[in-house]
């Protein structure tokens, strides 16, 4: 089972309507009344009159609705597996059936997949042998996949659903106020009188990605003498994917939308290795020669549309789930096919001196524009001095690896995007007559080239005590040229998407490891590892000046790629708190600027009185400043324990789900504002500051599991194994959201860690297993 403990501070909706009461109050809101105003219980609603009492549509008093309850619910887990292995006649076999039924930790939410695999195999002689793999699944995931920035269910679950219950009214227009009971969105007043509820809103979405795949890989094997060998892969792929989302209407006159994209590819593989192994005295070879053709078929048609007009729809609208090609335009088919060859020699003097040499050529060849020849080298070599004689280290040393790896490798994005995307959707009249046409609806970029890495890495590796302790450290420097990214297409140039080369991205890190194992007898196994790794990424050089990512959603803060500085920046204003709060030597210092009653470190010099974007700075970054890991593995007897720590220091992230809850007014928090006369919450500038910028590090157990296999067969035939595992058991965080490892879905991923937007939070779980082996 999974679950989640962790909530916002939701106010009931009593307590909303009572703030904004004060809001208006404190605020001195003015109200536009466009005609006199009844309501259902005969009672007049006038200015200056506090908001009437409300009932739901069903009725209901409004009370002290949890809404995160209704939102969240405890997500069941089931799985079966049978398996079974034998030999029939001189064809050795193994299949295995799956089912897996989990119920998602959202209401009206779920995953279910079935699994099955085969695995034929054959000796021919002592020299040949012949294996068939099958593995076919179908999947159907329901409501829990994450739309364009986050989830939407959880986003509108707690921000938009608490106000449209508890908004009474939407004959009256409110002036400079973010709440969300203004004639532009529906109110629980006008969804009753269309008996539309706010479930339907919310819970009643259905969004389905149905997946099934089948593949085959037929493998052979051949000797052609002790020293070559022959090894040979063909393989064939069919997959394809339903994306289909239904949102119900928001009044009569609306109806219902609903979308769905088939996607089908078929992939073919087939690789040729030639081996060579060699081992005489002092000395040993090994090489191999490996041919790959891989080829694919990417189509894609939404071929269920009801009142969804694609023009000017972008990928923040909530009919396009993630993942679909669907985001790309109506329809499309991509042919991709890829020739590499790889050479690799690896040669060793006494396991002492190892160098090893690998060259990869790739053709790659897309759509009807991409035409790529690359080739990408790479050199690794290692030294044990633990093996030098010279040296005379201690025997207690049993190895001390130098090593250095240097080598190119390369990244083009196998993507729908290569060939113009075109709408068959178009109508328009010639002589008195409807014609059905096409448009353009996203331009490719012809012009792109593979981003290459080069990458050199410096490390280190010492074994002491018999293989007791191991201490290894690695240093690497890396640089990614023709640095690729996704951006929209102005819509001047007809909207859309399509990638670019930008420029360079340096990298740099270091990766240390310590493993100990304390005890290692017959009945009593301890082994302890622990890991720590740090990651610099920054922009070393843009072709086109700085990239700016900002969006006019005021929930989603600026991110600029600029030169020299780290891709995981955050910009913004520099929130210093309440103006009245600072001493007369801060204010006198001019070194802040006030708006709506707040402080903000000021950096416009020219502008001195009102805060402009030239004002903002740097405010966060989602890079931490390193990670670490802690895994333990004990067995005794027959008990065995396994407990894996993971923490995450030093990383920001923008809280915008507990930023939409001032905007909409549900936060307790904006209770205490509001009553302490604050109007900060409706200044959209608060919203674009490091206000909502908070400490994302962590500290969590990742996994911990406990295990015992009955000693005895139950009829000296089937053996038992039982397992208790958890999931996300402990978390030590500051972070206020539901959970500190959130991520969004953005264009581009160095952003997807620094947004938490309703993301679909990893929960706690519980686990029970029994094994049985017959």
């Amino acid at each position: 089972m999974q679950y989640f403990e962790k909530r916002y501070n939701l106010m009931d909706a009593e307590t909303f309507l009572s703030t904004l009461d004060s809001s208006d109050t404190n605020s001195k809101t003015y109200f536009l009344k466009r005609e006199p105003i009844t309501d259902e219980y005969g009672r007049h609603i006038t200015l200056g009159v506090k908001y009437p009492h409300y009932r739901d549509p069903l009725g209901s008093t409004l009370g002290s609705d949890d809404f995160q309850n209704e939102l969240f619910q405890t997500g069941e887990i089931s799985e079966y597996q049978l398996s079974g292995q034998g030999a029939m006649k001189k064809i050795n076999y193994y299949i295995s059936g799956n089912y897996y039924d989990h119920k998602g930790i959202i209401v009206n939410s779920s995953y279910d997949k079935y699994t099955f695999t085969g695995n034929f195999s054959r000796i021919v002689g002592d020299k040949m042998s012949i294996r068939l793999l099958y593995k076919g699944s179908h999947q159907d995931n329901k409501n829990n996949l994450d739309n364009y920035m986050g989830n939407n269910v959880i986003f509108k679950g707690i921000n938009y659903e608490p106000a449209y219950r508890s908004t009474p009214d939407t004959c009256l227009e409110v002036i400079n106020r973010l709440y969300y009971n203004d004639k532009s969105s529906p109110s629980v007043a006008t969804l009753s009188k269309t008996g539309i509820s706010p479930e339907a809103l919310f819970y009643g979405q259905e969004k389905t990605k149905i997946e099934n795949t089948n593949s085959a890989n037929l493998v052979g094997f051949y000797r052609l003498n002790k020293d070559f060998s022959v090894l040979s892969t063909v393989s064939l792929s069919l997959r394809d994917v339903i994306y289909s989302s239904h949102l119900p209407p928001v009044n009569y006159s609306t109806p219902s939308k609903f979308l769905r994209s088939k996607e089908n590819i078929i992939i073919v593989n087939q690789q040729y290795d030639l081996n060579y192994e060699k081992q005489w005295e002092n000395h040993g070879l090994n090489a191999f020669i490996r041919f790959r053709n891989y080829n694919d078929n990417v189509y894609w048609n939404i071929d269920s549309l009801r009142n969804v007009e694609l023009n000017g729809i972008t990928p923040e609208s909530d009919i396009y789930l993630r993942g679909s090609q669907a985001i790309y335009g109506e329809r499309g088919s991509v042919i991709r096919s890829i020739n590499s060859g790889i050479f690799n020699i690896n040669y060793n003097y006494k396991k002492k001196y190892t160098i090893s040499l690998l060259v990869n050529f790739d053709q790659l060849k897309e759509g009807a524009f991409v035409s790529q020849t690359n080739r990408f080298p790479s050199l690794a070599l290692n030294w044990d001095l633990a093996k030098e004689d010279i040296l005379s280290l201690p025997q207690w040393i049993n190895a001390f690896n130098l090593s250095l790896n240097t080598g190119q490798s390369g990244n083009y994005p196998l993507n729908s995007l290569s060939n113009d995307l075109y709408s068959t959707r178009l109508q328009y009249v010639a002589n008195n007559e409807v014609a059905q046409g096409a448009y353009i609806t996203n331009l490719a970029n012809h012009y792109l080239v593979p981003e290459k890495v080069t990458e050199t890495n410096y490390g280190s590796e010492i074994a002491l005590f018999k293989n007791r302790v191991v201490l290894s450290a690695d240093y690497y420097q890396k640089t990614n040229s023709d640095l690729i990214i996704q951006r929209p297409i102005p819509l001047y140039y007809g909207g859309g998407f399509y990638l670019q080369n930008i420029g360079v991205m340096k990298t740099t890190g270091l990766e240390l490891s310590l493993e100990i194992t304390p005890i290692d007898r017959k009945d009593f196994y301890w082994n302890t590892r622990i890991g720590y790794s740090t990651n610099n990424q920054y922009i070393a050089k843009l072709n086109d000046g700085p990239i700016n990512f900002n969006s006019p959603d005021v929930l989603i803060p600026d991110f600029i790629a600029r030169e020299n500085e780290s891709l995981g920046a955050i910009t913004g204003y520099s929130y210093q708190g309440k103006w009245a709060d600072l001493s007369k030597d801060e204010i006198a210092s001019k070194k802040y600027i006030m708006s709506w009653g707040l402080a903000y470190l000021k950096m416009d010099t020219t502008n001195h009185k009102t805060i402009n974007d030239k004002d903002k700075t740097i405010i966060g970054n989602s890079l931490p400043d390193f990670t670490f890991n802690w895994l333990n593995e004990m067995d005794y007897k027959n008990f065995s324990c396994e407990m894996l720590w993971y923490g995450v220091i030093g990383d920001d992230k923008y809280n915008a789900t507990r930023a939409a809850t001032y905007i909409t007014g549900v936060n307790a928090e904006v209770r205490d504002l509001v009553l302490g006369h604050y109007k900060s919450q409706a200044n959209p500038q608060i919203y674009d500051s490091s206000y909502f910028i908070e400490d994302a590090s962590f500290i969590r157990l990742k996994t911990v599991s406990f295990s015992y296999a009955q000693p005895k067969k139950i009829a000296s035939l089937i053996a038992l194994k039982y397992t208790l595992s958890f999931e996300n058991l402990v978390t030590l965080t500051r972070y206020s959201g539901y959970d500190p490892e959130a991520t969004v879905y953005t264009n581009n991923n160095y952003t997807d860690n620094a947004m938490d937007r309703g993301s679909y939070p990893n929960p706690k779980g519980v686990y029970f297993s029994i094994n049985m082996t017959f």
